[in-house]
């Protein structure tokens, strides 16, 4: 069932009809336009009214951002793909320290001294491409800087020296028979 709208008013010079909750809008914003003018604090009030809504609910406004940012990008993605992209250009480390920090729970500036202290190669073979840092999966510590494909053939190893000393035996028995 569907409410119906009370024609309150039809303005003489548009022909425009005016239903009750149009009417209540524009009351409302000539309420705000006057209450601006008066009070020079007044956005500043609503601003920081907001505020504390919002850190009092977090989980209701994170989804409602979450949603508007949705509907934004859906009606026009090429503009939030440029807006990234010209983000990335003028700040390339940014997106590196977001990763580090996230899954190693370190800084950039962090990083880069442990690149420092093995002069920027990989401990195991000395390549200089494509650096990551190792970390021990029990324990959550950094243990320095691999190559990616060191760090993923010790974590396939299992982290752990039998998977490594194995790995050896086999190699060696096979050099050698």
């Amino acid at each position: 069932m569907t409410k119906e709208k009370t024609i309150v008013d039809v303005d003489i010079f548009t022909g425009i009809s005016i239903n009750d909750e149009d009417m209540k809008a524009f009351k409302r914003h000539k309420y705000y336009v006057k209450r601006r003018e008066s009070d020079p604090d007044f956005n500043k009030k609503g601003r920081e009214q907001a505020r504390k809504q919002r850190e009092a609910n977090p989980e209701k406004y994170r989804e409602i951002d979450r949603r508007s940012a949705l509907k934004a990008y859906r009606a026009n993605p090429t503009k939030f793909r440029e807006y990234n992209k010209n983000l990335r250009n003028a700040n390339p480390g940014r997106e590196k320290g977001y990763g580090l920090k996230k899954a190693y729970n370190i800084s950039l500036d962090d990083y880069n001294q442990l690149l420092e202290v093995c002069e920027s190669r990989c401990e195991i073979c000395g390549n200089t491409e494509r650096l990551v840092p190792d970390h021990n999966h029990n324990t959550g510590m950094i243990r320095g800087i691999l190559c990616s494909n060191c760090n993923a053939g010790l974590g396939l190893l299992g982290d752990n020296m039998d998977g490594i000393l194995h790995a050896f035996e086999y190699l060696y028995l096979q050099e050698y028979e």
